[in-house]
């Protein structure tokens, strides 16, 4: 994988050429065909993933086995990063699990994992790539209400002129 396309990632999209480069040679890529698990809610945490190719589903099985679809991640999107940013500190802990399953939704779909200790260490080490990647999440959360202020205001919009015309 070129390292040109990490900049498509949002958390990594601040980063310079030489970032991207570490981060690439510490993670793993891995392809997988449609309906190929990539992680389960037992298993223990090893880090987050980046959808190179194709589309993971995450989902959630209740306790009558109905399966709960919490979001698809499409290309250059990541998964499984909330819980690295919001337990940094236990994430590590052999009894740390995903807190979800994710599975492959298409044939040619793949995925790059960052482990969990490799990724902690760098940012733990280097405070300004941090902030680099703050700035990529601070950019997609921009986008995200944008989005959802567009779409508020076009409903809206909408509505107001079925009403009226």
């Amino acid at each position: 994988m070129d390292i040109s396309e990490l900049k498509n990632v949002f958390i990594f999209s601040e980063l310079s050429a030489d970032d991207l480069e570490v981060i690439r040679k510490f993670s793993r890529l891995r392809p997988i065909t449609r309906a190929t698990m990539i992680f389960f809610d037992t298993e223990p945490y090893l880090g987050f993933y980046v959808v190179i190719e194709g589309m993971v589903k995450i989902y959630k099985i209740s306790k009558d086995g109905r399966e709960h679809i919490i979001h698809l991640v499409d290309k250059f999107n990541t998964c499984a990063e909330v819980p690295l940013f919001e337990n940094s500190g236990t994430v590590l802990d052999k009894d740390f699990r995903y807190p979800a399953n994710a599975m492959a939704m298409e044939d040619g779909t793949e995925v790059m994992l960052v482990p969990a200790r490799r990724f902690i260490e760098l940012i733990n080490s280097n405070p300004p790539l941090a902030m680099k990647m703050i700035a990529g999440f601070a950019k997609r959360l921009r986008h995200l209400n944008h989005h959802i202020e567009s779409i508020t205001l076009k409903d809206g919009f909408e509505a107001c002129c079925r009403v009226y015309y």
